[in-house]
């Protein structure tokens, strides 16, 4: 039998490999990632390449990856977010991620403005 023992700052310490672009934070058995980006397009291009790499490592190391609980948030002012294009289209594991407009994140509800 082999036991594989991953302590929070070891499982950070290998996400944080995967990530050329973005920043994460772990919470207990929650995740988030953080990106920014000048436009629309440069950001779902850094995500998406993140976020396959995290993919990738998750199954070959034996992690479960809940797709149906993942969903992504574009944060920024009325105007910005206003653009074509605000809601960026992510896929993971051949499964498209939800926009939300807003996310709790330990007990605090954030919207996509931040009000």
């Amino acid at each position: 039998m082999v036991s594989l023992v991953h302590t929070r700052s070891h499982l950070k310490m290998k996400i944080s490999k995967c990530l050329d672009y973005g920043a994460a934070i772990l919470f207990a058995d929650d995740t988030n990632l953080t990106f920014s980006g000048c436009s629309f397009p440069a950001l779902h291009n850094k995500m998406s390449k993140d976020l396959n790499c995290i993919a990738s490592w998750l199954s070959a190391n034996g992690f479960n990856l809940k797709v149906l609980k993942t969903n992504s948030m574009v944060i920024g002012s009325r105007k910005e977010s206003s653009e074509p294009g605000e809601d960026i289209a992510l896929s993971l594991v051949d499964t498209e991620l939800e926009n939300v407009n807003s996310v709790k994140c330990l007990g605090v509800d954030i919207d996509k403005y931040l009000t």
